[in-house]
């Protein structure tokens, strides 16, 4: 099973439709779960879900320390914003 399927599989686990592959991060393949939203639905906002996928194909839920993290080992781009 590939890294996409294994993040696949924990997203639908934990109710998401889908994941999509974010970076790597630290040895880990990132994944961010998402829902496919109708035009008539609210997308949900906040932070988002990641799941990290080793080298050996364990993939779990990142915590939410490791949420923040991965969002400040983020490129940033001329003006400090995220590229």
């Amino acid at each position: 099973m590939s890294k996409k399927q294994i993040a696949i599989k924990i997203a639908n686990a934990n109710n998401f439709d889908s994941a999509s592959f974010f970076k790597e991060w630290k040895g880990y393949a990132v994944y961010e779960a998402f829902d496919e939203t109708d035009a008539d639905e609210t997308p949900i906002v906040g932070y988002p879900t990641f799941i990290v996928v080793d080298g050996a194909g364990k993939g779990r839920m990142a915590t939410p320390n490791e949420i923040f993290e991965i969002m400040d080992s983020r490129e940033q781009g001329p003006t400090g914003g995220s590229l």
